[in-house]
């Protein structure tokens, strides 16, 4: 198609701008000389707009739904960690128990009166004792601490809560993770030295 603007054929448009220059068609000429459809090229936008937003959609969509499912199982190993770890605590707890009965420490000796909970701080604690003494009701539990500093073991406090009256100390015990031996450390108070047994099952005093 040749024009006294310029010339153009199926594969090169061009306009003169000079007795030997020309450029390219913009987008509008192309328009304007009939080489292609305003409407074509809006529907095309169109239907490239609509395509792009499902793409966007079904991919948040995607993510969306793997994120939850990322979550979930978050939520399950959390769970299933932390009832792996109330149950080698109890393990631990009965261990204790099983020494301190045999060491004459409990005056019951009996396993059927264990009972199990936590703090408000959601710390696990079990109860080896209870009685009254004095008009007053008491409470003997061995509380989970902490790990020691060596990581082979779990320490433990034996308290006694007396009604209407301050906690005592009675004593502190560490339970090697991997065999369960018990090691007491033959103090009752937070400062002091501990027993050597305790020390070295334990790498700290």
């Amino acid at each position: 198609m040749s024009t006294s603007d310029g010339y153009s054929t199926d594969e090169y448009y061009n306009i003169k701008v000079g007795p030997f220059l020309r450029r390219s068609l913009t987008f509008k000429e192309t328009i304007k000389f009939g080489l292609i459809n305003d409407d074509d090229s809006t529907g095309d936008s169109g239907n490239d707009a609509g395509d792009s937003g499902a793409n966007d959609s079904e991919n948040s969509t995607e993510n969306n739904s793997q994120s939850y499912n990322d979550a979930s199982e978050n939520t399950e190993n959390e769970n299933a960690g932390n009832e792996n770890a109330d149950e080698s605590l109890d393990t631990e707890s009965m261990a204790v128990y099983d020494y301190m009965a045999a060491a004459g420490i409990l005056s019951a000796g009996d396993a059927g009166i264990i009972r199990n909970g936590s703090t408000a701080k959601g710390t696990f604690y079990s109860v080896f004792e209870t009685g009254e003494a004095d008009g007053s009701t008491y409470e003997n539990r061995l509380v989970y601490d902490r790990v020691s500093e060596n990581g082979q073991c779990d320490l433990f406090v034996y308290e006694q809560l007396v009604s209407g009256s301050d906690t005592r100390l009675l004593g502190f015990y560490a339970v090697n993770k991997t065999t369960n031996e018990v090691f007491s450390a033959d103090r009752n108070s937070w400062g002091g030295v501990s027993s050597r047994e305790y020390q070295d099952a334990t790498g700290e005093n």
